[in-house]
């Protein structure tokens, strides 16, 4: 089985009961459980669900040859023009402030006033994607902010990327401890993140800690955008890029690489096929013991 964010959430007793029940009892029959997601609330529940039997498993990507993709500077033109800025941050994860599925997203909305009352000309790009959509309106207009913030509706892959190349800096969810998706396209493209770090334990089954800005409070979050918007200023976006951004991309291509993902799962297939419910317990931190790629 592979968890992706569910084991967290069928787990939280929010869940339907009966689509939580009928969950358990899948987990009950696997023989092994890959966890992509690796925040505290995640692996205490694989611990508890399914020792001996899980691993910690790079989120299954394959890296795009066609990335980084370049900048649109007719696309940051017009972003910068429309949000009346002189600096761009994009905010592509949902938009999510509930209790039971949070994306920290009042941290990046409270993080965008601060850069205001700073002097900072920030404009804030938004996906119209998520719970809060409608709560993140209402709080945007009640700051008289909502005339800084382009909205756009959910896109491609590679239009996100393409929008990451054009932007300042990127921000991702602060309100859990793991890296998902969005984080990973972001390092991909090797544009400038900021985003939540990892669990201590998660760091351990990595083996070397993704190699982003990290911040979990709206001042440190506030703090690290202006480091990279003030590089972006005086030296130009290529070279804020390339400073803060390239190290994830090389980090990403290292200790993410497709081929750990593919390595992991073959030789646990393997003790699996070859000794079934005789075969020795998972090693969660397999990951940390791969080989680099590059």
């Amino acid at each position: 089985m592979l968890e992706h964010g569910t084991l967290r959430y069928f787990t939280s007793g929010h869940a339907d009961s009966t689509q939580r029940d009928l969950y358990l009892e899948e987990l009950s029959q696997a023989q092994h459980l890959w966890v992509t997601n690796l925040d505290e609330q995640t692996l205490d529940a694989a611990e508890r669900l399914m020792a001996g039997k899980w691993s910690a498993l790079p989120h299954p990507y394959v890296l795009d040859e066609r990335a980084p993709f370049p900048t649109n500077f007719a696309l940051r033109d017009h972003l910068l023009k429309f949000t009346g800025s002189t600096s761009l941050v994009f905010l592509p994860s949902s938009l999510n402030m509930e209790e039971w599925h949070n994306k920290g997203t009042s941290t990046a909305l409270a993080s965008f006033k601060l850069l205001h009352q700073a002097g900072a000309r920030v404009g804030l790009v938004l996906v119209r994607w998520g719970l809060s959509v409608s709560a993140v309106e209402r709080w945007l207009a009640d700051q008289n902010l909502e005339t800084f913030v382009f909205w756009m509706e959910p896109q491609p892959r590679i239009t996100l990327q393409q929008i990451m190349a054009s932007v300042d800096v990127v921000w991702d969810q602060f309100a859990l401890e793991a890296m998902g998706g969005l984080a990973i396209k972001c390092m991909e493209q090797g544009a400038p993140l900021v985003s939540r770090g990892i669990s201590a334990r998660g760091l351990q089954l990595i083996g070397e800690p993704p190699n982003y800005l990290t911040a979990a409070t709206p001042q440190d979050v506030a703090a690290r955008s202006l480091d990279v918007i003030g590089i972006s200023s005086t030296l130009g976006l290529s070279s804020a890029h390339s400073h803060f951004g390239l190290p994830g991309r090389n980090w990403l291509v290292r200790r993410h690489h497709h081929e750990i993902c593919r390595q992991l799962q073959v030789e646990r297939y393997r003790e699996l096929l070859t000794f079934g419910t005789n075969a020795p317990s998972a090693h969660p931190d397999a990951w940390s013991h791969q080989p680099d790629y590059r």
